[in-house]
């Protein structure tokens, strides 16, 4: 059951925890990401998060295991805090882990595992439980960044740069493509960036 998947989540939340010289604020960035644009990611000191233009119903198995884990209403939005890169405060994740520890007696990872029905494809979010914490603890530490960001393509685009003009960034997610795209992607990716001599 998606074990890859869920390991790659806690290794963005352990990361505090294992990685002696870590930053205060750390960035995730999705490795099938390509920035068009410089992207800003504090202004007056907080951070800024990616507001995804798409919300799930009170009873989504993200806001059902966020409730279990931190013993409150998830605060279900119309939209998501699930973006395709994030700036992490290490000391708000690290209080974060604390309180689940608290609550469930038992390591962080272990308790998100445990609080899982594991029936369906996706149980947990990383980006969503830390987005969802942020706004009801802290929701002077961060705002939503003015960007924008596209993601709906089933093949990879020969220019990326065709689409700076309406664009930050852009994502090629591997289930949305057709099978068989990996070479492609990377001779993309590395013309885009120059290091593709034809």
């Amino acid at each position: 059951w998606r074990a890859g998947w869920l390991f790659q989540q806690f290794v963005k939340l352990g990361a505090p925890r294992v990685i002696a010289d870590l930053s205060r604020h750390y960035l995730v960035v999705d490795s099938d990401v390509v920035f068009l644009k410089d992207i800003a990611l504090f202004h007056d000191g907080r951070a800024l998060l990616v507001k995804e233009p798409r919300g799930y119903p009170p009873d989504f198995a993200y806001y059902k295991t966020y409730e279990h884990l931190f013993g409150e209403p998830a605060c279900s939005n119309e939209y998501s805090f699930i973006a395709n890169y994030m700036v992490f405060d290490a000391a708000i994740v690290e209080e974060m882990l604390r309180v689940i520890e608290q609550r469930s007696g038992a390591k962080w990872h272990d308790a998100v595992i445990r609080a899982m029905d594991c029936h369906g494809i996706s149980e947990f979010s990383e980006f969503e439980s830390y987005g969802l914490y942020l706004q009801h603890h802290h929701p002077d530490r961060f705002r939503f960044a003015d960007v924008v960001g596209l993601q709906d393509f089933r093949e990879i685009p020969e220019d990326f740069s065709a689409y700076a003009d309406r664009a930050d960034f852009v994502t090629v997610h591997e289930h949305m493509r057709v099978r068989g795209t990996f070479r492609y992607k990377v001779r993309s990716f590395m013309r885009y960036w120059g290091l593709l001599r034809e």
